[in-house]
């Protein structure tokens, strides 16, 4: 099931030429080891060093 996404994914973004070969792999090789991802994040309160955590739609930012 995976590769049939990636295959999608690889030419959405393609069609588009939204990203370069370097971040479509990068987001590829997310999906293929399971690492989440969150995307549309305002981050600009927050800092080097804050927690965050991500729950669903919810931002929640600790500060150091």
């Amino acid at each position: 099931m995976r590769g049939s996404y990636i295959e999608i994914l690889y030419a959405e973004i393609k069609m588009d030429n939204l990203f370069s070969p370097k971040q479509i792999g990068f987001c590829v090789g997310a999906i293929i080891s399971d690492i989440p991802m969150v995307d549309k994040i305002d981050i600009s309160a927050i800092s080097t060093g804050d927690i965050i955590k991500i729950d669903g739609e919810n931002v929640e930012i600790i500060k150091k």
